[in-house]
């Protein structure tokens, strides 16, 4: 059986692990490569939204004991699940390498000498030119934490919880030029339960290990139905200013 699944995701074991276990369970035998990215809240996307930051007021703009009890979710996480993906994926038998541009001419060369039929972004933080969109022979599919073609863009789970929206959801579609707007190849939406944005994101991830396998058996089948948007709204959304923290705030949400 030909190993022509490459995966790219991120160092992050809070959210990965539980996509990628399910994944790898049912379809490991066709990954031949695992990349990770390490540049998620970056110096480099620090210094670029650097007067979006400073206009905003961050980190103030965040409610101070939300903003704590945040910082002390995250050391939680970071004490007891301190899974360094690179090393537990390699122990596990996988080929697992660090990228730092998919873009870049050298990985362009890389991952074209591959001869993957798939690509499949999950969870990850990196966007794709058209040089690196033309690689596989079969396509780029990526997980999008939240409903489409409503909440295109990052933080869905906390753009919903601003919005008032009543229900969430997780997409896989394919990767085209236009950031998350291919064709949906399965989705699950479902009725929010929570005003923690992390609640709410923990539960969205763990519906999208399951929208992943069901999307990767109708890919790898050739028996993609895309899934219609006609009537759907379109936006695209990704850092908060500091009046949608007021808003958030107002609804009684938190992000813990």
């Amino acid at each position: 059986m030909p190993k022509n699944i490459t995966i790219f995701t991120v160092d992050h074991s809070e959210y990965t692990s539980v996509i990628l276990s399910k994944f790898l369970n049912t379809y490991g035998y066709k990954v031949n490569r695992i990349y990770i990215s390490k540049t998620l809240f970056n110096f480099r996307f620090i210094k670029k939204n650097f007067w979006f930051f400073i206009k905003n007021r961050y980190p103030f703009c965040i409610n101070f004991k939300d903003w704590l009890a945040y910082l002390r979710l995250k050391l939680n996480i970071h004490k007891s699940n301190s899974k360094n993906m690179l090393s537990y994926y390699k122990n596990l038998g996988f080929d697992v390498k660090i990228v730092n541009s998919i873009n870049s001419p050298n990985f362009l060369k890389e991952a074209d000498s591959l001869k993957s039929d798939f690509f499949i972004f999950l969870l990850f933080d990196q966007i794709a030119g058209e040089s690196f969109i033309n690689i596989p022979k079969k396509g780029i599919y990526n997980l999008h934490l939240g409903k489409l073609p409503e909440y295109r863009g990052g933080l869905s789970s906390f753009w919903v919880l601003r919005d008032g929206d009543k229900t969430a959801g997780v997409s896989l579609h394919e990767v085209i030029s236009k950031l998350d707007a291919g064709k949906i190849v399965s989705e699950r939406r479902f009725l929010i339960d929570t005003n923690s944005m992390h609640d709410l994101m923990t539960k969205t991830v763990s519906y999208g290990a399951d929208v992943v396998l069901e999307g990767m058996e109708a890919i790898i089948n050739d028996k993609i139905k895309p899934i219609s948007i006609k009537g759907r709204n379109e936006s695209y959304k990704f850092l908060p200013t500091s009046d949608d923290f007021k808003t958030f705030y107002a609804k009684g949400n938190r992000l813990v």
